[in-house]
């Protein structure tokens, strides 16, 4: 036979001048009360307002001059499970909720887990299954009274310790030591969104995320439910993506210092101490910032670095390596086969130790700007099809084994599969080349090198008003832009 909280009032007269608003339920098979404990047991219900509360066994604590339920602690012991407003749920085989101190202690045996499951709702009000389990759970509860002194309590985190596990939808998965759900319920709302963080329990362990497209492991872990946002802190790890107009999807390995993932906007953020490993596209490495965009995670349409950074790529007919440097704007676009690179400016102007740096071979070019066009090969390998580098553009030769050689121009355009130069000069201006193996000044309009088909040899010809002298203004230029060269 059920028994009732007005069974025992008939029985104690002082707890029933204590009993609460009829909200405030409390019923069992079994139950004995000494005027200050209330032992329950068999199908044990509470109604609080903290939630339902449910177990087989419960242990009530009187609290003196209470104004709303009059116990103050409660331990519910085997099968308990707290149903919150919001319809989330926690089981576990133990709890102690402390409504003075304001805490409470959910444990499970020695196999069991406390587990916590909610459905969160997203912007678009569909709702996503969220789940996070740990050996204990630790409630921090929040107190509030309103005009009619009826009290309330409600849950303000939750955190998981010891073996835990996050799963949210599809979407991810999480393994860590430690997590911490914060509700972000405001008033009169029902269902909350919240955010939940993660960490290791020693300083040199990791928290492990799987998502639906890749897997990270990092110091820290943070989730915006409402803004669907991923953070992680020194992650690193493998995505797999897929870019441009080819729908197959790559691994792409990469650490970092911290990544922002943003699931509605689409948008993936590297920042601080960037490394990238694309198999397609080469290395790359960035002191700022690596932004990643497209038309959703599953189809990354342009890469951006800001920042001092350094792309490498290598031609597989090559034995050398392209290798670019920015110290500002590199943006790659897989989805139109291009990318530009633009130096940073400082009262209109780029310093010369900020430019832009290219290197092919035997050639180092420096500029203010330069673009590039690309094809994507079957297998989704980038295959460069021009360069172009713009304003203040300076060549040197970087092979110890060689003769020096060194030019100015306005542009350079440079065809990888032809090894193809054309530098050129604005109008009223001139294109310098000095070549100590030839042996050859040239100051010209335009001034053409190229490679002889099947052999190492190169030709160089000058365009338009050539002239195999430099005068003494362009000599002392050339001396002044290149001082390390003896001309």
């Amino acid at each position: 036979m059920r028994l009732t909280l007005l069974a025992f009032s008939l029985i104690s007269l002082s707890l029933f001048a204590e009993i609460p608003d009829e909200s405030q339920f409390v019923s069992s098979t079994k139950a004995s009360f000494d005027g200050n404990n209330l032992l329950l047991q068999g199908h044990v219900i509470l109604e609080h307002s903290i939630g339902k509360l449910c177990a087989e066994k419960a242990s009530l604590q009187r609290q003196e001059s209470s104004k709303d339920f009059p116990f103050s602690l409660i331990d519910l012991e085997k099968d308990v499970l707290v149903t919150l407003p919001s319809d989330a749920t926690l089981t576990c085989n133990q709890a102690h909720l402390d409504f003075i101190s304001l805490k409470g202690l959910l444990s499970s045996a020695d196999t069991g887990q406390v587990i916590y499951m909610d459905n969160i709702i997203q912007s678009k009000g569909d709702t996503v299954p969220f789940y996070m389990q740990g050996k204990t759970v630790d409630l921090a509860l929040n107190k509030q009274e309103d005009s009619s002194e009826k009290t309330e309590y409600k849950i303000d985190s939750i955190t998981s310790n010891k073996n835990v596990l996050l799963k949210y939808g599809t979407l991810f998965s999480l393994k860590a030591d430690r997590a911490v759900y914060t509700s972000l319920t405001k008033s009169g709302m029902k269902k909350s969104h919240g955010t939940v963080s993660a960490f290791p329990e020693e300083p040199n362990d990791r928290c492990y995320l799987e998502h639906k497209n890749g897997k990270v492991d990092a110091q820290s872990f943070h989730f915006n439910f409402l803004t669907q946002e991923i953070s992680l802190v020194h992650p690193k790890g493998k995505l797999f993506l897929s870019f441009g107009q080819n729908p197959k999807l790559q691994e792409v390995s990469f650490r970092s210092d911290d990544l922002i993932w943003n699931q509605l906007s689409h948008l993936l953020f590297l920042k601080k101490n960037v490394e990238i490993h694309d198999p397609s596209l080469g290395n790359i490495q960035a002191k700022e910032e690596v932004s990643f965009f497209g038309k959703d995670i599953n189809n990354i349409q342009m890469l951006q670095t800001k920042g001092y950074s350094v792309l490498e790529y290598q031609e597989q007919s090559r034995a050398s390596a392209h290798r670019l440097i920015s110290y500002g704007i590199l943006r790659i676009d897989r989805a139109h086969g291009n990318a530009i690179a633009e130096s940073p400016e400082k009262q209109g102007k780029v310093l010369q130790n900020e430019q832009l740096y290219y290197e092919e071979d035997e050639l180092s070019m420096y500029a203010d700007k330069a673009s590039m066009e690309f094809s994507t090969t079957t297998d989704n390998t980038v295959q460069p099809i021009s360069v172009t580098l713009k304003n203040n553009v300076r060549l040197i030769s970087h092979n110890s084994q060689k003769p020096d050689r060194c030019a100015l121009a306005d542009r350079v355009t440079y065809s990888p599969g032809t090894r193809t130069f054309i530098l050129s000069a604005n109008p009223g201006k001139k294109v310098l080349l000095w070549d100590q193996n030839e042996t050859i000044q040239i100051s010209a309009n335009e001034i053409h090198i190229t490679q002889e088909p099947g052999e190492k040899k190169e030709a160089i010809k000058g365009v338009g008003n050539v002239k195999f002298t430099f005068s003494q203004e362009e000599q002392s230029l050339l001396e002044k832009i290149f001082p390390n060269i003896e001309l």
